[in-house]
């Protein structure tokens, strides 16, 4: 079949104008690099911001910072240097060692540091000058404070329950703004458990996350839990007089009360009930305008859990003897 000679025509035209547009956009693209290279390669006095980088800071020195501290410079570079500088690198190291600290206040003449801050700019680079001439920035002193560890939220089976738990360290130096560590008072480590617990264990805990510019020098500790079954136990304890004054009797309504604990089955077994004492204090009555006395725990076992009573006051009748 013989080609129709308009529609050859055609594509061959449009073959040439493709053609030509691919030479346009390429030497299009060429003198726009030649122009970029030209225009960038020359050297420009131009002013930017430089971000600067506090080094050797004495250990006891925490900046209080609400922002990078930065001065405008001057410098004499080239354009290819100024576009690292802005979208690249722009941070300076500052050697603090030579500074001065008083009374909350740093400072530190830029002076000095002036040929250390030259050799770290982009190769021939010149630092024309710069503002401000000081750093200046407020601090406070490291302050240390040890604060005891305390035990995290332990699944436990129904029915029993953490005899003891000690931690190795159990207690943590923390390091910071004096402001900001005063206000921590005791560490609770992070623990968790996908399954509820019905056995002794041991595990290595993490501390949680610390309020900022707030350090530990140890982030993970010992933890020892003994578990061990409990039950619960009723006993009929009297109640105790304390403070009496002489020449007056006090008579308590009731004179008993029905207590109420938990306690692993090995020390419940050999429990003695006056091992807990409960009672009143003679010298509440004056500060009680009412006929009745809250008790009082005075003694307790340290291996029992969920002590309570009933009733939790009573009433009183005072005589002459």
């Amino acid at each position: 079949m013989k080609k129709d000679p308009s529609i050859f025509t055609a594509l061959q035209k449009a073959s040439r104008e493709k053609g030509r547009t691919k030479y346009f956009l390429f030497f299009l693209v060429l003198s726009f690099f030649f122009w970029f290279a030209s225009k960038f390669s020359r050297t420009y006095t131009e002013v930017i911001t430089l971000e600067l980088t506090l080094q050797k800071l004495p250990t006891e020195v925490i900046p209080l910072l609400n922002a990078p501290i930065k001065v405008e410079a001057t410098l004499s570079a080239t354009g290819f240097q100024f576009l690292y500088y802005t979208w690249i690198n722009n941070t300076l190291d500052v050697d603090m060692t030579a500074a001065k600290f008083l009374d909350g206040k740093a400072e530190l003449p830029l002076g000095a540091q002036f040929q250390s801050l030259q050799e770290q700019l982009l190769g021939d680079t010149q630092i024309i000058n710069y503002f401000p001439t000081t750093v200046e920035f407020d601090y406070q002193q490291q302050y240390t404070k040890r604060v005891p560890v305390v035990t995290p939220q332990i699944p436990l089976a129904l029915g029993y329950s953490a005899v003891s738990v000690t931690f190795s360290p159990d207690s943590i130096d923390l390091s910071g703004p004096k402001s900001v560590v005063d206000n921590i008072n005791t560490i609770t480590p992070l623990f968790s458990s996908d399954q509820t617990i019905k056995e002794s264990f041991q595990t290595s805990v993490a501390l949680p996350f610390l309020p900022l510019r707030v350090s530990a020098l140890q982030t993970v500790i010992a933890m020892q839990v003994d578990v061990d079954r409990f039950s619960e136990q009723q006993f009929t304890v009297p109640v105790r007089l304390k403070n009496t004054p002489t020449g007056k009797v006090l008579k308590l309504y009731p004179e008993t009360v029905e207590v109420t604990l938990s306690a692993p089955l090995e020390i419940l077994k050999t429990l003695d009930p006056t091992a807990i004492e409960l009672g009143v204090d003679f010298s509440e009555i004056e500060k009680s305008k009412n006929r009745t006395l809250s008790l009082r725990l005075f003694k307790a076992p340290d291996n029992i859990k969920n002590l309570r009573w009933t009733p939790t006051e009573i009433e009183y009748l005072i005589r002459e003897k």
